[in-house]
C-alpha cells in the first residue's frame, strides 16, 4: 500500500457512512479468524458476499490480506509482512513508540526519555526537543509508516497538542492520526482481551469512559453527546492528583510532602499510591473517596451499555486490591438486580505502553475501514 499523503487528522472514531461501517464489520471478522472464506466472512459480518468479495479484492491489491487455495475455495488471512503501523504514546517522563503488524503483534518498541511530563505547562521548546528525540530513535524506520497514531495525554491542552502533532508530522511521510490517550488505551486493553466483545473502559480515577462494542467505539470526544454518553465524561472533582496538591498547599499533614522533597508539582498518581501503601492517612482517604465515586459511575454505565467486562486503567489499576475493591463495593449498590452477579471488573494489563499500542492498533482499524 502506497503512502497517500502527509496530513494531520483525528481517527474516525464514529464512522457514520454505511461503507465504513460494513468495512469495520468485515475487519472485525478478519482479525478474529484465520483461513476464512468469503462466505464465512459474509455470514459472520452480516454483509453480502458481493460486498465482501469486493472488499477482499481491494485488500489483496493493497497487500493487507493474503489468499490461499483450499478444498472449499479461497481462504483469507491478514498479511503480517505488512508492518507499516506505528503508535506513539506518553507515560510519565517517557515517550513510547510501538510498531505493530496486521495481527496486532508488536514488531518493535522504543522508549524515549523526555526528562519531564507532558501537560498544561509544556512549552514549544519542549515540543522541539521531543521531536528531535523521536526522530533520532526512528532514524532507520521513519520512512516506513503508512499511518502514525498519536495518543495525546488527557491533561494536554488543544493548542499544545496541535503543536506536538505538527512537529511529529515533520518526521514521518504518512498521515498523523490523533486520538486521546483514554480512547487509545481502552482500545488496546479491549483488543488484548480477545474474548470480550463489549467492554467498558474507565481511564484513571476521574473515570474518562470509553465503550467498545466490537469495532464500534463511543467516547467523550463527540461534538453532540447523547444523554447516555454524557456519563462517559470525567468527574474532575475526584482527581486524586489535583486534590492532593490542593490539600498539601493548604497545609494538610501527609508523608507525601517528604516523598516529593517539598515540591508539590512533583506529586503524581504513583506517589499517592505509594504513600497509601505506607498507610498515609490522606492518601488512603483520597483513594477510597475516588474509588467509591468511580463505582457509582461504573454502575450507571453498566446499566446503560451492558458490557461483558469493565476494565480500569490509566495508572490507577496499579492499586489492584484497594481501589478496584472500592469501585466494586460502590457499583454493586447501584446496579440493576439482573446485573449484580454479572459484574466483572478487572485491572488493565498493558501498563505504560498501553496508549502507544492502542494508537498503533487504531491505525490498523483506520486502514481497514478506509480501503
Amino acid at each position: 500500500m502506497s503512502i497517500k499523503g502527509k496530513n494531520i487528522r483525528p481517527f474516525r472514531i464514529y464512522p457514520d457512512d454505511e461503507r465504513s461501517q460494513s468495512n469495520l464489520r468485515i475487519f472485525d471478522v478478519l482479525k478474529r479468524e484465520t483461513a476464512i472464506s468469503v462466505g464465512e466472512i459474509s455470514a459472520k459480518a452480516n454483509v453480502s458476499e458481493e460486498v465482501v468479495a469486493d472488499y477482499m479484492n481491494i485488500c489483496v491489491k493493497n497487500d493487507l490480506i493474503k489468499i490461499s487455495a483450499a478444498a472449499k475455495g479461497e481462504l483469507a488471512d491478514l498479511n503480517n509482512s505488512f508492518q507499516k503501523l506505528l503508535g506513539i504514546g506518553f507515560c510519565g517522563e517517557e515517550c513510547i513508540l510501538t510498531g505493530v503488524n496486521l495481527e496486532g503483534e508488536v514488531s518493535w518498541r522504543e522508549y524515549v526519555n523526555l526528562n519531564h511530563i507532558l501537560g498544561e505547562n509544556t512549552r514549544s521548546k519542549d515540543i522541539s526537543q521531543i521531536k528531535d528525540k523521536i526522530e533520532k530513535s526512528v532514524k532507520s524506520k521513519k520512512d516506513e509508516y503508512h499511518f502514525t497514531g498519536l495518543a495525546i495525554p488527557e491533561q494536554m491542552n488543544e493548542n499544545v497538542a496541535k503543536t506536538l502533532a505538527k512537529s511529529i508530522k515533520e518526521i514521518f511521510k504518512g498521515d498523523i492520526l490523533i486520538v486521546k490517550a483514554a480512547t487509545a488505551s481502552g482500545y488496546a486493553e479491549k483488543s488484548h482481551k480477545k474474548k470480550a466483545k463489549n467492554t467498558l473502559y474507565m481511564y484513571r480515577d476521574i473515570g474518562i469512559g470509553v465503550v467498545l462494542k466490537n469495532e464500534t467505539i463511543y467516547e467523550t470526544g463527540e461534538s453532540k453527546l447523547s444523554s447516555d454518553r454524557l456519563y462517559l465524561r470525567p468527574w474532575e472533582q475526584f482527581d486524586i492528583i489535583k486534590t492532593t496538591k490542593n490539600l498539601v498547599n493548604k497545609g494538610v499533614g501527609t508523608d507525601i510532602v517528604n516523598m516529593v522533597g517539598g515540591d508539590v508539582n512533583k506529586i503524581t498518581l504513583e506517589i499517592v499510591l505509594s504513600a497509601a501503601q505506607k498507610k498515609d492517612e490522606l492518601a488512603e482517604d483520597l483513594i477510597k473517596r475516588s474509588g467509591l465515586a468511580l463505582g457509582v459511575r461504573v454502575a450507571y454505565l453498566v446499566n446503560i451499555f451492558s458490557p461483558d467486562v469493565v476494565i480500569i486503567g490509566g495508572g490507577i489499576e496499579q492499586d489492584k486490591k484497594d481501589f478496584i475493591g472500592f469501585v466494586e463495593e460502590s457499583a454493586k449498590k447501584f446496579l440493576l438486580k439482573d446485573k449484580i452477579d454479572k459484574l466483572v471488573i478487572i485491572p488493565g494489563e498493558l501498563g505504560r505502553e498501553v496508549s502507544s499500542i492502542g494508537a498503533a492498533l487504531l491505525c490498523r482499524r483506520e486502514m481497514f475501514m478506509e480501503v
